[in-house]
């Protein structure tokens, strides 16, 4: 991987400096055959400077931009093919030509720093508020590794059971044994998927079927459905198209829209408490997954103001869940939306483009650009929870699978 990146970025450095000793050529040759002065030469120059300082090659551009002061006094300055200025006013344009464009690389060069500054805060805070939101999980994922560690203990108990016997059960022992490896294989992906969401890493995009999203982190929050007394149902599509994003972005995405349904439903005695996690394609060719509640609703005077930063309704909340959310979202080329229900409760949806209409947007064509993409997917993730299903409601009670031998 790393090996890759410094072959990309070798590769695209030897393109940049190839393609500005190009453009150098045509606008001298340009300029000499129109028979241009040497001030719209240094014009000319000078855009060409400053386009190969944005496309983010510091050195290469003030290579380039001697470079072109050289061509400028060999071409445009009497006496003319030669490296001497006889003219004062020639020497002072060349003179302004190379201030000129040594203060544009330090700009720009100064403004890049900065967004590198800030994509590192951004990460941080990506990384911080993931932290938070698994400080918050720690009972429930206690919960979701001791199920599997406890129903090893008992199919292994039950399979010495099986074996003691004075005529071992040898298909009930290795049915047990079968089970221990399954149930430790369960424990081994909950870690996995714990490990996932703390990790402090790029946003890394893969195709991704949103039903496979959706059910990968539901299980961390089992315990949480049950202790509210919350009725998870689920309508996913049979077959949906893939996307093309990041994983654990859209796991935080997923996690923080229940999250608040549980919460908006907590005040809720009169009224069994019930969501509904429903995926679909709609005829725009968009994905859209949508999380309805039956709680207390969105009050109209907070309406507009659901997806600004450091806004919520909520004693300890930070206000950065759904602001972080919608940043994510649209950094996937979708749209975040919420809406009051009918009746009690509220709707929170996005909608990510299918995965040809995703493979069809520009993907970066240089390691610049494709930083510049990871700033946007780097926006940090905050919630606190989430759930499995399937197509219709669950109760979510552990099943340990045992077979136990009769007396």
């Amino acid at each position: 991987m790393r090996l890759d990146r410094r072959l990309s970025k070798f590769w695209h450095s030897a393109a940049q400096w190839f393609s500005g000793g190009v453009g150098l050529i045509l606008v001298t040759f340009l300029c000499f055959r129109l028979g241009q002065d040497i001030h719209v030469a240094a014009f000319a120059c000078l855009m060409l400077v400053a386009l190969m300082a944005l496309w983010g090659d510091f050195i290469g551009s003030v290579v380039l931009g001697i470079a072109a002061a050289g061509c400028m006094d060999f071409f445009f300055a009497p006496p003319f093919f030669s490296f001497r200025t006889d003219n004062l006013e020639d020497t002072l344009t060349i003179a302004a030509f190379l201030t000129i464009s040594f203060l544009v690389n330090g700009l720009i060069l100064q403004r890049n720093r900065a967004e590198e500054k800030f994509r590192k805060s951004q990460a941080n805070l990506a990384h911080a508020t993931r932290a938070w939101t698994l400080s918050e999980l720690t009972a429930s994922i206690a919960h979701e590794v001791n199920q599997p560690l406890a129903a090893v203990i008992a199919n292994a108990e039950t399979c010495v059971r099986w074996l003691d016997r004075e005529t071992p059960e040898l298909d009930e022992a290795r049915r047990a044994a079968e089970n221990i490896v399954k149930d430790g294989k369960r424990a081994a992906e909950v870690i996995r998927r714990v490990r996932a969401l703390s990790k402090n890493a790029e946003p890394q995009t893969a195709p991704l079927n949103l039903n496979d999203v959706v059910n990968e982190v539901i299980p961390l929050v089992q315990r949480e459905l049950l202790i509210h007394r919350v009725l998870l149902r689920m309508e996913l599509a049979p077959t949906l198209p893939m996307v093309l994003a990041d994983q654990v972005l859209l796991q935080q995405v997923i996690i923080n829209l229940v999250i608040n349904g549980i919460e908006a439903m907590r005040p809720v005695m009169d009224r069994p408490r019930e969501l509904v996690i429903r995926s679909q394609q709609d005829e725009a060719h968009q994905i859209l997954v949508t999380v309805k509640d039956c709680g207390v609703g969105i009050p109209a005077e907070n309406a507009n103001q659901l997806f600004k930063a450091f806004f919520t309704t909520k004693s300890g909340g930070m206000g950065m869940g759904l602001s972080i959310c919608r940043s994510i979202i649209e950094a996937h080329g979708g749209q975040l939306s919420a809406s009051g229900n009918v009746g009690p409760g509220a709707t929170f949806q996005f909608a990510l483009p299918a995965g040809g209409l995703v493979e069809a947007r520009k993907r970066p064509e240089s390691p610049a650009e494709e930083h510049r993409a990871n700033t946007r997917l780097s926006w940090a993730l905050l919630s606190s929870a989430h759930f499995k299903g399937s197509a219709r409601a669950t109760d979510f009670q552990p099943s340990l699978g045992i077979n136990e031998p009769s007396a």
